[in-house]
């Protein structure tokens, strides 16, 4: 079973967050296109659906993201944390999910999202005083523009 935590460091926190996993293999350049078909999917709007991809009317919503869009194992997979389990109730009510991915270039691609794993939990999170190591994973700490201001 393949469990995956997102560290949040709150006080003494409980909450909830969900595992999904599909069938289907993703690449990781496929990865913003799977998010791009899951919010045509569910019809998120920039104002009812930024759980779904942190967007607002006037700009983005810098906060954590609830729901996260990863490729494990070379599948494609959806992690919900608090609120944005509840968001994705109507995903994980169709065992399979019809899902149209465009590519940069506007080709499309009919797929059968097929799910394999649904693993829902609660987590208690904590403030700890232990040493502990975090590791990054294709991680960009500057876009072109702010690289270009802070590097001579």
């Amino acid at each position: 079973m393949i469990i995956l935590f997102n560290c949040i460091l709150l006080n003494n926190y409980v909450y909830k967050n969900s595992f999904i996993k599909y069938k289907n293999e993703l690449s990781s350049p496929e990865i913003p296109l799977f998010r791009g078909a899951i919010i045509r999917a569910i019809g998120a709007s920039r104002e009812s659906g930024n759980l779904f991809h942190n967007h607002v009317s006037d700009g983005y919503n810098y906060i954590y993201p609830l729901i996260q869009y990863k490729r494990v194992q070379c599948k494609a997979s959806i992690l919900c944390i608090a609120e944005g389990c509840d968001a994705v109730l109507p995903l994980i009510c169709e065992d399979n999910l019809h899902l149209q991915l465009y590519d940069k270039k506007g080709f499309q691609k009919k797929e059968l999202f097929v799910v394999d794993q649904i693993a829902p939990q609660i987590t208690k999170v904590h403030v700890s005083c232990e040493s502990h190591d975090y590791y990054l994973n294709r991680w960009l700490p500057f876009n072109n523009e702010n690289y270009e201001k802070l590097v001579p």
